[in-house]
């Protein structure tokens, strides 16, 4: 299995571990995460909370990057709330005017890291592969922007 990959700029900073893990995780169970070359801002919290057009922007300039070296796979479930508002034809115009390449008019498919194992690896194939147990320790979640979406979609 290979997936186009967006660790976005918090798997660079305050959730370095996070994207330690997955990149482990995968490598363990032979996901192959091809990086989507010269990503950018997913416009998540700053922007989305400034200006919906361009937070849509910076996410549809990721997923059309990924389309263009042929990717489909897993983003930043922001990216999924641009691909779904893209769907309106004159959002989509006032997207693509901020940008310097308009996006194709069908962007890849997203989802979560977190769904690939569990939908498509499947969770005995996962537990198959376990060398250290965890069990006896205590284990917080982070989920973070890769989970914010409009509760309509």
């Amino acid at each position: 299995m290979k997936l186009a990959y967006y660790p976005g700029c918090s798997g660079q900073g305050t959730s370095a571990e996070y994207e330690r893990s997955t990149r482990a995780v995968c490598r363990a169970l032979e996901i192959g995460l091809k990086e989507i070359s010269d990503w950018s801002c997913c416009g998540s919290t700053p922007a989305h909370a400034c200006d919906h057009v361009l937070s849509s922007a910076l996410s549809a300039r990721n997923l059309a990057l990924a389309a263009a070296e042929g990717q489909t796979g897993q983003a930043v479930l922001q990216n999924l709330t641009a691909k779904y508002r893209m769907q309106d034809e004159a959002f989509r115009d006032k997207v693509n005017a901020l940008l310097d390449n308009p996006c194709p008019e069908e962007l890849p498919e997203t989802v979560s890291i977190l769904q690939v194992l569990v939908e498509d690896y499947g969770t005995g194939a996962i537990a198959e592969k376990v060398k250290k147990p965890l069990e006896g320790i205590k284990v917080a979640c982070y989920y973070g922007c890769l989970m914010s979406r409009p509760a309509d979609i």
